[in-house]
């Protein structure tokens, strides 16, 4: 049965920066959190206690965590992978502690460079030592719908590294799309068989929407028990070691979602939208207004509260993870970090290029669809439809 109220938990601080190309400073970086924490959001991934060298977007946890508010009811998770990111992670004086446990060995060696046994035999460690400092201990199951070098994900390989978890005390455990690959079908059998075993760990979701399935995987969550949900500003994010994986679910866009479903989350949607943007230019994307932004707008443009075709000045621009998910779905191929800076990037496979072209713009012509980017127009045409977009996407 669904419930009436979810709990987001802001991982854009953390996984939402880990794979961008710009590193944000400390002083930015407790900015977006006390964003986060003044539009309501009371359960933030904060920081990652991994090697600096190996993901430096994560350096300076102990100055971020240092600098942060504490207030009553905000709590503060930090990533860690080893004995020694604990030990981290209990001087810097977070709240929660979350271990990721990939559900596949190739991944993991990649990640951690162990086995998913050798990380379970960490995590063991790991987890009586933050039991006998009062530590709450959460566990993510990543790669739990699919993993980018094994392919697909047994279930039941996700549902005992879930029970060995849960035998060793983890409090809360974390079902991970890492690459974006599961349909709401997977999520609604993964949930019932993990909850089944989960004892008295608490259920959380986390997913990427790499293919556009993230808000459905979520609403499947949701309507399955699940009262926890991950989601990153500004649709943010994605694992340096996982090929082609895109950004996690925005946060803007699933509050809009569960509020209009009479869901209720405790945070500031407009808040929230306001934050994603500022995050945005802090990183140099550009992002479309949320759809808190355009119900700001409707009196300023009538025809989009009628429901007409939003083009011309002050039309919506769609955001990066929508425009990743168009690519997907219309070219058939990944989204290219070559072509969302503006630049050419090779035509998916039965694509046909524009003659018009001529170096400013990609036609992509799969399944007679249409995808174009036009630098000079400054316009982006999908299937048909023309929305403004400001800047190259």
């Amino acid at each position: 049965m669904a419930a009436q109220r979810v709990d987001i938990v802001e991982v854009g601080p953390r996984d939402g920066l880990q794979n961008e190309d710009r590193v944000l400073s400390v002083p930015e970086r407790v900015e977006l959190i006390d964003r986060a924490i003044s539009a309501g959001i009371r359960r933030i991934e904060a920081v990652s206690f991994v090697n600096p060298r190996r993901v430096p977007q994560m350096a300076g946890a102990e100055e971020v965590m240092a600098e942060v508010r504490r207030l009553p009811g905000v709590s503060y998770i930090g990533l860690v992978l080893n004995r020694k990111g604990l030990d981290r992670a209990l001087r810097a004086g977070v709240d929660e502690v979350n271990i990721a446990i990939p559900a596949t060995d190739e991944f993991c060696r990649r990640n951690q460079g162990c086995t998913v046994e050798e990380m379970l035999a960490a995590y063991d460690d790991i987890a009586r030592a933050a039991a006998a400092d009062g530590m709450p201990v959460s566990v993510t199951v990543s790669t739990a719908f699919g993993c980018p070098f094994e392919g697909e994900t047994e279930p039941e390989r996700v549902v005992e590294i879930a029970r060995r978890a849960a035998d060793a005390g983890a409090v809360e455990i974390a079902l991970a799309d890492t690459i974006g690959v599961g349909v709401p079908r997977q999520v609604a059998e993964l949930v019932r068989k993990v909850g089944g075993i989960a004892g008295g760990a608490g259920l959380r979701c986390h997913f990427h929407n790499t293919r556009n399935t993230g808000y459905a995987n979520a609403l499947a969550a949701h309507e399955h028990g699940v009262t926890v949900l991950d989601a990153s500003v500004g649709g943010f994010g994605g694992c340096p070691f996982a090929p082609a994986a895109t950004g996690n679910i925005a946060t803007e866009d699933l509050l809009y979602m569960l509020h209009r479903s009479g869901v209720q989350t405790g945070i500031d949607l407009d808040a929230v939208s306001q934050t994603g943007t500022w995050l945005g230019t802090r990183l140099d994307k550009d992002l479309r207004p949320s759809w808190a932004a355009r119900e700001r707008s409707r009196d300023e443009h009538p025809a989009a509260a009628r429901g007409a075709p939003e083009t011309g000045p002050g039309a919506s621009r769609p955001s990066l993870a929508t425009l990743r998910g168009v690519f997907h779905c219309y070219s058939g191929g990944p989204w290219s970090p070559r072509w969302r800076r503006g630049e050419t990037t090779p035509l998916a496979p039965g694509a046909a290029r524009s003659p018009a072209s001529a170096g400013r713009s990609v036609a992509i012509r799969p399944r007679e669809h249409h995808l174009a980017t036009a630098a000079s127009t400054k316009h982006l045409f999908v299937t048909g439809g023309v929305a403004p977009v400001s800047g190259r996407v």
